[in-house]
């Protein structure tokens, strides 16, 4: 099975498991509450000032919870409680300037997120998510009526206005995505052209230079392999004298192309997608070359499981042989970089500008 980290079809991965959409005579908005709507954060993008309302909060806070008190509510109260609140707000932080990172820089290209065109999108995956159907190309399972799929949502820490956000989030990314890489049509041939056009010179500047690694890897779904299985798997790559036996080893243990897995895949530090790969590229720029990773445990919302890396050499011989890999890396990585400066710009500028009340959000959270 081939992995494609391309940040759309990721986003796409997790929020079609909370996707909605409808006529909008049959799925009118939901209105926030006053408390809902109030601003509890700023963030800066250039000179404009962005107001993060409390259901964003909300939301992200209670979705990380557990991460940071391991299901003990009593954390939040206790001696400790404002250094994993600090903890829990550079988390939500990040997450925050993340989703408007990405709307900026499509409002950057051109696009505008709450144009016509994003709002048409968005009713149109309010529709999918409550009567099913097909979406861009995915298979959707509604919830069969609007009742049911707000119900759900709820149970998700989210409200209509937020889930929207998380839509302009998702089209933003792909108007961005579509811009800088360019589109394909169904049978793969070429629908737009992409603005980033790297010569050979840049594509050997990124394969050769120390700002992108050559790994092999393999996924082993969580579905089917245990944390101690992962961890016999990666003994075995780990004794494995050079890297083609790695490789052999990998094939067994893959339906991914045997050619891709030779291969390898030449990523840079912002190629793979952040918000659920973060350990993987981490993992990647840590090992030696001749080096197996331990066990990265990732999940995606639809997908979890554990990668395990093998840093492998550059070559002269593979630069040529997986040229079109290395290019599709590359401008990937430029896009991950247009969002990860804006996203860091906006993190180091957010500012709580009300204190939220810990106690009373806990009061709605989900054991």
């Amino acid at each position: 099975m081939k992995k494609k980290f391309g940040l759309l079809c990721l986003v796409f991965a997790l929020l079609f498991s909370l996707l909605s959409c409808n006529k909008e005579t049959e799925y009118p908005a939901v209105d926030s509450t006053e408390e809902e709507r109030e601003t509890v954060m700023t963030l800066v993008d250039g000179d404009r000032s962005i107001e993060v309302p409390y259901e964003l909060y909300r939301a992200l806070f209670l979705t990380y919870r557990k991460e940071f008190d391991g299901g003990d509510l009593t954390l939040w109260t206790g001696e400790g409680k404002d250094a994993l609140l600090e903890k829990m707000n550079d988390r939500i932080f990040g997450r925050v300037a993340e989703i408007y990172a990405a709307l900026s820089a499509a409002r950057d290209i051109g696009f505008d997120p709450y144009g016509s065109e994003a709002e048409a999108k968005i009713k149109s995956y309010i529709k999918a998510g409550v009567e099913g159907g097909y979406i861009d190309g995915m298979s959707v399972e509604g919830y069969g009526t609007y009742d049911a799929y707000l119900a759900y949502l709820e149970s998700m820490h989210l409200n209509y206005s937020v889930q929207v956000l998380l839509f302009r989030y998702l089209i933003s990314l792909r108007a961005v995505q579509d811009y800088y890489l360019g589109t394909v049509d169904e049978y793969g041939n070429e629908k737009t052209a992409p603005t980033l056009k790297p010569t050979e010179e840049e594509l050997r500047d990124f394969y050769f230079g120390e700002d992108s690694v050559r790994v092999l890897w393999i996924f082993l779904d969580g579905k089917s392999y245990t944390e101690s299985r992962a961890n016999e798997i990666r003994a075995t790559l780990a004794a494995k004298p050079d890297e083609t036996a790695v490789a052999n080893y990998m094939i067994g243990q893959t339906t991914t192309p045997g050619s891709e897995v030779l291969a390898g895949h030449t990523i840079g530090r912002f190629t793979l997608e952040s918000s659920y790969y973060e350990e993987v590229t981490r993992a990647a720029f840590s090992l030696a070359i001749g080096e197996t990773s331990l066990p990265i445990a990732t999940s995606t919302g639809s997908e979890s499981g554990y990668y395990i890396l093998y840093r492998g050499e550059k070559s002269e011989e593979n630069f040529t042989s997986a040229k079109d890999a290395v290019k599709e890396n590359y401008m990937q990585n430029e896009v991950g970089k247009i969002l990860s400066g804006k996203k860091d710009s906006m993190k180091n500028s957010a500012n709580m500008t009300k204190t939220v009340d810990i106690s009373a959000l806990l009061g709605g959270a989900v054991a």
